[in-house]
């Protein structure tokens, strides 16, 4: 059972996304067959971390939400239009991350093009 937790880690990080030891998870497979120079390489760390920066505030709201739907849920009697209300708030938090998520790989791609 261990072997089979540990292979299982190990396909994981192998597959699409893999790992890079510069950029972390999700950047050891490159699109086209090409590592990146040490110029791109530059460029993809500094996308890297504003796209991190830009998501973090999403993120962090996205788990307040979903704790203050939980709360909602928690309650004797839910309030069945506020329960909706939120899930509509974290719905629309995981929309905006997905959409900055697809600009960012994007943004990656033009890069190991050039």
């Amino acid at each position: 059972m261990a072997m089979a937790l540990v292979l299982s880690g190990s396909l994981a990080l192998a597959g699409p996304g893999g790992w890079d030891p510069v950029l972390g998870p999700g950047y050891g497979w490159y699109p086209f067959g090409a590592s990146p120079t040490s110029e791109q390489s530059e460029e993809l760390r500094s996308r890297q971390e504003a796209y991190l920066k830009e998501i973090t505030p999403l993120q962090n709201d996205l788990f307040s939400q979903k704790m203050e739907l939980r709360l909602l849920w928690a309650q004797t009697n839910p309030d069945q239009k506020k329960i909706m209300t939120k899930q509509r708030e974290i719905n629309e938090l995981r929309q905006e991350l997905q959409e900055i998520t697809t600009r960012h790989q994007f943004e990656i791609r033009k890069i190991l093009r050039e």
